[in-house]
C-alpha cells in the first residue's frame, strides 16, 4: 500500500516535471536539426579510407583462414585415402595432427573474428579518429547553427521530421572536408 502510493507520486511528479520542461523549451525557442551518419561516413574521405583499410586487413585474415582450412581439407582427404594401410598408431598421430589443426583454425577463428576479436579491436582502433571529427563538426555546426538539438536519422531514432526542418548532413560534411583539406591529408 505505501509503495503505490510512493510510485503515483513519483509519477505525479515526473508528469509534471515533463509538463514544466515543454514549457520551458517552448519558451527558449528551441532549434532542431537532423543528420545522416550513414551518408556522413559513406561521403566522408577519411571513413572510407578507414574503411579500406579494415577491409584490406580483413581480406589477409580471410585468405589465412583459406590457407589453414585448405591445409585441414587435403589432411583429412590423405586421412581418407591412406586409413586402411596405416597402422594403428600412424593412424592415431593423422588424427591427431588432424586435431591440432582443427583447434588451431578454431583459436584463429576466435581470435580474429571472436566477440573479442582483433576486428573489432582494428576498427575501433582505425575509425575513433574519424568518429572524433565527426562529433567535433556536429558540434561546430551545432555551435555555429545555435541548434538546441540535432538528430541523426540513421539511427532510426527520429520517427517523424518536417520538411522544413533543416538537414545539416552538408554542413557537416564541408566542415570534415574543410578539416581535411586544412590539415592536408
Amino acid at each position: 500500500m505505501k509503495v503505490t502510493k510512493i510510485v503515483s507520486l513519483v509519477a505525479v511528479l515526473a508528469f509534471f516535471s515533463m509538463g514544466l520542461m515543454a514549457r520551458s523549451a517552448r519558451a527558449q525557442n528551441v532549434k532542431l536539426g537532423y543528420i545522416d551518419s550513414q551518408r556522413i561516413m559513406a561521403e566522408f574521405k577519411e571513413a572510407q579510407d578507414a574503411q579500406k583499410k579494415l577491409d584490406d586487413i580483413v581480406q589477409q585474415w580471410r585468405q589465412e583462414r583459406d590457407q589453414m582450412q585448405q591445409q585441414l581439407q587435403e589432411l583429412q582427404d590423405q586421412y581418407q585415402k591412406q586409413s586402411l594401410l596405416l597402422s594403428d598408431e600412424r593412424k592415431r598421430e593423422r588424427e591427431q595432427e588432424i586435431q591440432n589443426l582443427m583447434a588451431k583454425l578454431y583459436e584463429f577463428d576466435n581470435q580474429k573474428f571472436g566477440a573479442q576479436g582483433e576486428v573489432y579491436k582494428k576498427q575501433a582502433e582505425l575509425f575513433e579518429p574519424v568518429y572524433q571529427k565527426i562529433r567535433e563538426a556536429i558540434d561546430k555546426v551545432g555551435k555555429d547553427g545555435n541548434f538546441t538539438y540535432i538528430f541523426d536519422v540513421a539511427g532510426g531514432a527520429v520517427v517523424y521530421k518536417a520538411p522544413d526542418q533543416p538537414d545539416l548532413t552538408d554542413e557537416v560534411l564541408n566542415v570534415l572536408n574543410k578539416g581535411v583539406a586544412s590539415s592536408g591529408k
